[in-house]
């Protein structure tokens, strides 16, 4: 192993200083890329998980929706400036969105929904890209 070093310390052909200039860029430029990327992909994880906090919140029977508000709010952990959120309810029959006053045509209640929707401008290393997130579920 020792006459392996020994052989490259007295080389003084540069062929391997050529050869790194010519990778390192390119190395280099797939680093960056990955970087933003990942950036970006993680961002995106935080806004569907925060969302997914609201929707836990319904799910274990709350109904407060400024308290869902401010528990997905709270658990967007890298929220940005532009970020926003908003909780709306509706009414559905069947298909039909309808207010929730009035009842369906078969004399049976509207269902229910709360739409959850998260949206914001994520960074990147070049550039932001706007993202929305939407959950609807069905509630009582």
């Amino acid at each position: 192993m020792r006459a392996l070093f020994k052989r490259f310390a007295r080389s003084q052909g540069g062929a391997a200083t050529v050869e790194l200039a010519l990778v390192a860029p390119a190395i280099l430029i797939l680093a960056l890329v990955t970087l933003s990327l990942w950036m970006q992909g993680s961002g995106q994880r935080d806004v569907d998980s925060a969302l997914n906090v609201g929707v836990d919140y319904y799910v274990g029977g709350g109904a407060d929706d400024a308290e869902a508000q401010q528990m997905i709010a709270e658990a967007w952990g890298s929220k940005p400036e532009d970020g926003a959120i908003s909780v709306a309810r509706e009414c559905r029959c069947g298909v039909t969105v309808q207010a929730c006053t009035s009842s369906c045509s078969a004399q049976a209640a509207a269902a229910s929904y709360v739409k959850l929707t998260a949206s914001g401008t994520l960074p990147g290393l070049y550039q932001s890209s706007a993202y929305t997130a939407h959950r609807t579920l069905r509630v009582q």
